[in-house]
């Protein structure tokens, strides 16, 4: 058993199932992203966690000790809420010792622990000054200081940088995973940004209506998604529906609407086992297709998976071009290349390049796929 444990836990608010059957098993100093849009469940597992609400099934373990029946006072757990919840009577000292005074911890060593975590969070000079004297980026910091004084066994963090602006946003989502590193606490993170997510986690779990649909490293959630949910959601990707198709004894290919046929790499084929006429997901990102003008003169192999389109639409992002490109069959594919300067215009027809080694195949059975 990992250091924080959830176990088949579910809840239901009258009619609507808020979280159905979660499980996750990480260790500790984990960072645990709970990535997905709103109303998917993923606050409702974090205030589980806390003790704010209680599971009607299932158990949470924090260091090998149910927590069922304990209120969020006795699990020892430090949260960070979205709008900070700092006391505005208080001095920045005052809101960062507040959990350390009802613990009845002694003066001398609150001070102590005050001054240390201030320096933490980069806030040294700032204790007597008041919330309203704040931005928001130091007010999010003396809510992390005020979270990680207690010494927390586990670190809960509900959406905390979305009221912040872009630029704030990417500096605090490295000081929060820095600070987390150097404390060595088990967290669990709560945001709908997956750039955020991808940044910040050591794993990631995709929530969607109430299930976990895969919880993985950020690069495996990325390259390797293994539901389409997970696929669409997690940045960018083009989803084509299709049928694998037995080629020959050593390779398969998967068939697109309009009897388009791409062809997938013999580590895909060993790896799948896929079997004729079985419906897929063919998954590929923007960035792994690239376009051409005309075909190659050469062998009938370098012409596979070069299929004909039309550009309908070009965006131009400063670094690279984005293309959408209607195939022959009428599905639209999206395109990114870092080809700035030699454009293609719209209502041009060129090809595009699927390579097999990028093409991310799903199974449309057993989607739902858990650690």
């Amino acid at each position: 058993m990992g250091f924080l444990k959830v176990e088949n836990v579910c809840k239901k608010f009258g009619k609507t199932i808020a979280v159905d059957n979660v499980s996750f098993d990480i260790e500790k100093g984990t960072f645990l992203t709970l990535l997905g849009p709103s109303g998917c469940g993923k606050t409702t597992t974090l205030r589980l966690i806390a003790g704010f609400i209680k599971p009607d099934k299932g158990e949470i373990f924090i260091n090998n000790e149910p927590q069922t029946g304990k209120p969020p006072y006795q699990r020892n757990i430090g949260v960070v809420f979205q709008n900070y919840a700092l006391f505005p009577h208080m001095t920045v000292e005052e809101n960062v010792a507040f959990g350390l005074k009802m613990r009845r911890i002694k003066d001398d060593i609150i001070k102590k622990k005050v001054s240390e975590a201030l320096d933490l969070v980069m806030l040294k000079g700032f204790e007597k000054r008041y919330p309203k004297e704040l931005s928001g980026g130091q007010q999010q910091r003396v809510a992390l200081a005020r979270a990680l004084v207690i010494e927390p066994d586990v670190l809960l963090l509900d959406e905390p940088l979305s009221n912040l602006d872009l630029k704030l946003r990417l500096q605090m989502r490295y000081e929060i995973k820095r600070l987390q590193k150097i404390a060595g606490i088990t967290t669990v993170y709560v945001t709908h940004d997956q750039g955020e997510a991808l940044a910040m986690s050591d794993l990631i779990a995709v929530m969607n209506q109430g299930h976990i649909l895969q919880i993985d490293t950020p690069w495996r959630i990325y390259n390797n998604p293994s539901h389409e949910f997970v696929a669409e959601f997690i940045g960018e990707t083009n989803v084509l529906k299709g049928i694998a198709r037995e080629i020959n004894h050593t390779s398969t290919g998967i068939e697109l609407e309009g009897g388009i046929i791409l062809h997938l790499g013999l580590t895909n084929n060993e790896k799948l086992k896929l079997y004729n006429g079985e419906e897929v997901y063919l998954c590929i990102r923007p960035e792994h297709l690239s376009l051409v003008r005309m075909l190659p003169h050469k062998t009938k192999y370098d012409e596979f998976n070069l299929v004909r389109g039309k550009i309908i639409e070009e965006i131009y992002v400063g670094s690279y071009m984005e293309y959408l490109v209607e195939l022959e069959n009428g599905k639209l594919v999206k395109v990114r290349t870092e080809e700035v300067l030699n454009r293609f215009n719209i209502g041009e027809v060129c090809y595009i390049k699927f390579d097999y080694n990028k093409l991310h195949i799903i199974r449309k059975k057993g989607d739902i796929n858990c650690r």
